[in-house]
């Protein structure tokens, strides 16, 4: 769930579920979330029921979340039940220019998510894996390879 606008291409209820500000924190409120957070000034999290009910019926799962929410479920999930990986750029710098590149930040918005970045890279020995998106193709073999295990 997040209170981000949708980007193009994304559909409320497949790739996110998008709520506003105040909705959000009525469900941190009513304890709906397995984890949330706030990052780059918009709010997300994990909803506890969706979590629940796939493990119930059996499912593996794939979450994509930052380095906070990612500490929070290794906190809280077995660790027999999880394998943690942060996938990471080959640099702070290669990072600066994928972010140019994409041209979809304003100067401040970029440098925040630099300083994240390099706050987030700092925590990669906390994850059972780590992947370097240096070469797409072999980084998504890595993640294949590990998915497969």
């Amino acid at each position: 769930m997040t209170t981000r606008e949708p980007r193009e291409g994304e559909l409320n209820g497949d790739h996110y579920f998008f709520v506003t500000v105040e909705e959000f924190k009525q469900r941190v409120r009513d304890e709906d979330f397995l984890e949330w957070a706030n990052v780059y000034e918009c709010y997300y999290g994990t909803l506890k029921k969706t979590i629940e009910d796939s493990l119930a019926s059996g499912q593996k799962l794939l979450k994509d979340i930052d380095i906070q929410g990612a500490e929070a479920l290794m906190s809280l999930l077995p660790k027999e039940n999880m394998t943690s990986i942060f996938i990471a750029p080959p640099s702070l710098t290669d990072l600066k220019k994928r972010l140019m590149n994409r041209d979809s930040e304003s100067p401040e918005a970029l440098s925040k998510r630099l300083s994240e970045a390099e706050i987030e890279m700092s925590g990669m020995d906390l994850f059972d894996e780590v992947i370097v998106n240096d070469v797409l193709e072999d980084a998504y073999l890595d993640f294949k390879g590990i998915l497969l295990r």
